[in-house]
């Protein structure tokens, strides 16, 4: 066995000085078609921050079990913070983590038996490691840890605590703790980004959330038998190094950002349908449109249509077709709207799904033969007024003026010139939505909230076209619809 790992790391030295990765998600690889196995190398860009290593990478359509970190993969990375490695990765290359200054935590699978000279030569930061190996991996030279205090925190588990204490080179190390008196770092985020960080246990990281704002996720790199014991809206590690959650409850309207995928055994949206217009749709979570059949109907765009209704060659009103989505899978970050069949708070429960990191440029993107439509969907609560900007309200797209403001959750439209240069000319004031061939009923008793302080004179007609001298007929007046007798 000692020889045989002698001999793969030998081969992991050479592939990763004289080849060049593959990148595959975050990190580079070096791919061997023929046994199947991928080597964590270095890459064009040093890595940063916090890493999971993936067990099983994807590049062209064949699978690759990842086994090593490559000689040098991640040297003198000096804003690498931590990193987990998953029971697949069985040998640590020499030199892999060599001048990661800023390394505070590793923690590595049950697989790692080896562990090569210099490999974490000058990580003076590296305060916590964890090794789920029951027997300590090999470490034939003291240079592999050469600058790491032996004050640090070696963290194994308890049957092995006595293996590590008389094993070569980790007997220097003066606290080789049970696992389970680890602490643990958890990252909040709430709808602006990034806002700090603690250390505790899952019982701190619910108080944590507690006093945050609504929609916040806590994440953590701490590993976890089963999503049982996470609470609600804390992100932690399985044991294959994937993020995962037990549950994730958001509330609508309120800024929500998500810094990575994860998979969520139960996810809550909770919104307020003030009436049962069509209204902007868009969630961070792949979602099966059977979760919401007691809401209301979901439709996709199709296409737009403009029209010349008095063949004078000038478009006289412009309408968005949408499609009835019957079945399968509403997108992450994809523009939809949704016709409610009930008013009042309702909450939407999906199960299994992947939550995706939040995309503020999430659109659907239109042409006609003069314009472009771009739908962008948003997680913020945001000032939408703009130059061709629309935004949904009363079943309809209405023109965007000073204040209006947008709600997380929700899509906007703009129209630009096909061409994407100069200002688009005589746009409508209102653009009809129809479903499935109907056109939407504008509704002007059920205005959204997401559209305030319109004050607005003019009268228009039923296809947003100013009347200067309105006559005996039905106009939108104010953002209602007013008769004229």
């Amino acid at each position: 066995m000692i020889k045989n790992l002698l001999t793969a790391l030998m081969c992991v030295i050479s592939l990763a000085v004289y080849a060049d990765g593959t990148k595959v998600g975050d990190l580079y690889y070096l791919l061997d078609a023929t046994t199947g196995e991928a080597s964590v190398t270095s890459g064009s860009d040093k890595y940063t921050g916090s890493l999971i290593v993936p067990d099983v990478v994807t590049n062209s359509g064949t699978d690759y079990s990842v086994t090593s970190i490559g000689a040098f993969a991640f040297n003198d990375c000096t804003e690498l913070t931590s990193v987990t490695l998953p029971n697949s990765v069985t040998v640590i290359g020499w030199g892999a983590f060599s001048g990661c200054s800023n390394l505070k935590s590793v923690n590595m699978g049950e697989g790692v038996e080896l562990i090569a000279p210099e490999a974490f030569a000058g990580c003076s930061s590296l305060n916590t490691v964890k090794s789920h190996n029951t027997t300590a991996p090999s470490i034939y030279h003291a240079s592999t840890v050469d600058g790491v205090s032996h004050t640090a925190d070696i963290f194994v588990q308890p049957t092995a605590i006595n293996n590590y204490k008389n094993a070569f080179v980790w007997k220097d190390f003066s606290n080789i703790k049970d696992v389970q008196e680890s602490v643990v770092e958890f990252d909040l985020y709430d709808g602006t980004g990034y806002v700090k960080t603690i250390e505790g246990d899952l019982t701190d990281a619910q108080a944590l959330l507690a006093t945050a704002a609504q929609n916040s996720l806590v994440f953590t790199a701490m590993e976890v038998a089963s999503t049982s014991e996470l609470p609600a809206n804390v992100v932690a590690v399985d044991k294959y190094g994937n993020y995962v959650a037990k549950e994730i409850n958001l509330t609508d309207a309120i800024a929500f950002h998500c810094p990575a995928d994860f998979k969520a055994d139960k996810v809550t949206y909770t919104r307020n349908f003030k009436n049962t217009n069509s209204q902007p749709l868009y969630l961070p979570y792949d979602v099966n449109v059977s979760d919401f059949t007691e809401v209301g109907k979901i439709s996709f765009v199709s296409n737009v249509h403009q029209y010349d209704d008095d063949d004078d060659g000038i478009i006289d009103r412009t309408s968005i077709e949408f499609l009835s989505k019957k079945s399968g899978t509403l997108r992450a970050n994809t523009p939809y709207i949704v016709k409610a069949n009930v008013t009042g708070t309702q909450t939407i429960t999906s199960n299994n799904v992947v939550v995706k990191e939040t995309a503020e440029d999430g659109w659907i993107d239109c042409m006609s033969t003069t314009h472009r439509y771009l739908m962008t969907g948003t997680y913020q609560t945001m000032v939408a007024s703009k130059e061709g900007r629309y935004i949904m309200s009363s079943g309809s797209f209405k023109k965007a003026v000073a204040n209006s403001t947008l709600s997380a959750f929700r899509f906007y439209l703009d129209i630009e010139t096909r061409s994407g240069v100069g200002t688009v000319n005589n746009a409508p004031k209102v653009i009809k939505i129809s479903v499935d061939g109907v056109e939407d009923e504008d509704n002007a008793t059920g205005i959204d909230e997401i559209f305030t302080n319109i004050v607005d004179n003019n009268y228009y007609d039923l296809q947003g076209r100013i009347v200067a001298n309105p006559t005996a007929g039905v106009y939108i007046h104010n953002g209602k619809k007013v008769q004229i007798k």
